[in-house]
């Protein structure tokens, strides 16, 4: 049966306003409003030491270490630390170090002189930079021959120690003691320190790397050139740059002026175990290329070569090098001057034979001369007085020749040949010869030149060129009368 009933409904009424439904912002408003709430960013700070840095922290803890005795113990490892050695070989190693610190140097090997290194090149061992530099350097000297690879090394290192300290010094002593000399900037910062200074300071290595022509392939280098080319070029060089100079009043450098100095950036004590915090991973150094500068370099080849040929000539070797360019006026110059250092060395080669003495003879003279006295004691001296006389002679010679040393040199010189000499000799050269002997000094010759547009060197050559013809010796040793000829220059002024 179906239900037929009404199902009602009640109505009830709220006394609230209109509700707004929820509004649901846009991607771009919830991105910005996410971008202005603040953040805070967690950063995890670790302090991590290099191994360089754990050195120097080790060496500076024991730089005051001493032993007092240790045995040898030997040690071989690249790039020497502290912690790369046993006990034994620490015991040695600071026996060894302190030895070294005492200007003494025991045999040892290659690794411990490295790490002694390391540790001058960051200030362990020292007080001042320039102590530093002086230990560095005896350092070197002392293993240098025993160990060639610290010469491939140290030549680098302690020039980076003058560098980082700014050391008022030449690099000319690195270069001495290194078998390679000096390359790229180290090379141009002393090529222009030596090109800078008066007179010129540049030494015959220096001026092999200036020059496009390799010497040491030369023949005449084995033959004699391998003594005479170091003693002469560096003078040469030094000759000609007075020689522009006075007669174009611009020095070498200045004629053949290779550019402004240029910053270049050196990496610092490379291939060693050194702390970058330190001083730098690198350093810039300023320096004019002028081992690169082409023109000069030319120049000094020409030098080179036409300086071999004069000394083959002089020293009797057979052949010339060709196509020398240089200036007629400045290439008579070279040569004279050459000229005249070689016979002046000849002549006081010859002055100190002259005086040397064979002890073996003078030992017999002096044994004769004893026998002789003898017999001269005996009662028939009177007797034998008249047979003996010829011989006494002779005893009074022996015993002057053995009491008197050095021997001295018959400086005699026939008169005829001072009167050709000043003969031979102008007015001018005269005059210079006066002032040399009287006290006037180099400063009156100079003088004297300048009056009559010439260089005091080519006024002296000329006398002492004319010297060696007449009388065959050099009046003139640099800036100064032989002393030997004063007197008889003064008589032939007179």
């Amino acid at each position: 049966m179906t239900n037929h009933k009404e199902v009602k409904f009640t109505e009830v009424e709220l006394d609230r306003g209109e509700e707004q439904g929820m509004v649901i912002p846009s991607r771009d408003d919830v991105q910005a409003h996410e971008k202005s709430i603040p953040t805070v960013e967690m950063k995890l700070i670790t302090k991590v030491s290099t191994a360089e840095q754990r050195f120097l922290m080790q060496a500076r803890e024991l730089e005051h270490r001493t032993e007092t005795y240790a045995s040898f113990v030997p040690f071989m490892t690249y790039w020497p630390t502290y912690s790369n050695m046993n006990a034994q070989q620490e015991f040695w190693y600071f026996y060894w170090r302190t030895e070294v610190r005492s200007g003494r140097y025991p045999e040892t090997d290659l690794s411990y002189i490295f790490l002694h290194t390391y540790e001058l090149l960051q200030g362990v061992g020292w007080q001042e930079p320039m102590q530093g530099y002086r230990y560095l350097m005896d350092l070197w000297t002392a293993y240098q021959n025993t160990y060639a690879k610290l010469n491939f090394y140290m030549v680098d290192w302690v020039s980076d120690f003058v560098l980082v300290h700014q050391l008022d010094i030449s690099f000319q002593e690195i270069m001495e003691v290194s078998p390679h000399g000096l390359v790229g900037e180290l090379l141009d910062l002393e090529l222009m320190r030596g090109f800078t200074a008066m007179p010129v300071e540049l030494t015959w290595d220096m001026l092999e790397k200036l020059s496009n022509y390799n010497v040491q392939q030369s023949k005449f280098y084995e033959a004699g050139g391998k003594e005479l080319l170091p003693l002469y070029v560096p003078r040469v060089v030094s000759l000609v740059d007075g020689y522009v100079s006075k007669k174009h009043g611009k020095r070498l450098i200045e004629m053949f002026h290779p550019g402004e100095a240029e910053r270049r950036e050196r990496y610092l004590f490379g291939s060693s175990v050194y702390d970058t915090s330190l001083y730098g991973r690198t350093i810039s150094v300023s320096a004019v290329r002028v081992s690169e500068y082409k023109p000069l370099r030319e120049l000094m080849t020409q030098l080179i070569r036409l300086s071999e040929n004069i000394l083959r000539g002089l020293h009797g070797f057979k052949g010339k090098l060709r196509s020398i360019q240089v200036e007629a006026e400045m290439e008579s110059l070279i040569q004279r001057f050459i000229e005249r250092e070689y016979h002046k060395t000849a002549a006081m080669q010859r002055a100190r034979e002259a005086v040397v003495i064979d002890p073996d003879r003078l030992t017999q003279l002096q044994q004769d001369s004893d026998i002789v006295r003898e017999l001269l004691t005996v009662e028939e001296a009177l007797l034998l007085e008249e047979e003996l006389m010829p011989h006494d002679a002779v005893v009074e010679q022996v015993e002057q020749v053995a009491d008197d040393e050095p021997v001295a040199v018959n400086n005699e010189e026939p008169q005829g040949e001072w009167a050709q000499l000043a003969a031979q000799l102008e007015s001018l050269h005269l005059k210079a010869l006066a002032a040399l002997v009287e006290g006037s000094g180099y400063s009156e010759v100079m003088a004297l030149a300048n009056a009559q547009g010439t260089m005091p060197e080519l006024l002296l050559d000329h006398i002492n060129d004319v010297a060696m013809e007449v009388i065959g010796d050099l009046l003139i040793d640099g800036e100064t009368i032989v002393e030997e000829y004063i007197p008889l220059i003064e008589q032939m002024l007179r």
